[in-house]
């Protein structure tokens, strides 16, 4: 059975991931809490850069991926538009 955010996402990549097994309630952790832990867990991963790719690419919203939160990736999003890569 497949847990946390492979389960989810389903991507061939997230098999070495860091946060395989870890409850995918950590990186969407909501308002008022810290995305500190999940973070620190991508800050790690050998598949960060392929995690945020695909959040970006799929316009995934909310929580933690590739290390970084929503806002961040809304923002990298729109500088790939500006620059015509997205």
């Amino acid at each position: 059975m497949l847990t946390g955010l492979h389960a989810r996402f389903k991507e061939p990549w997230l098999v070495d991931a860091a946060c395989v097994g870890v409850d995918t309630k950590l990186f969407f952790p909501g308002r008022g809490r810290t995305p500190a832990p999940a973070k620190k867990i991508c800050g790690g991963c050998p598949v960060r850069v392929d995690c945020l790719e695909y959040a970006i690419r799929e316009n995934v919203q909310g929580g933690v991926l590739g290390g970084e939160s929503d806002r961040a990736r809304r923002k990298m999003r729109s500088q790939r538009r500006k620059e015509g890569r997205l």
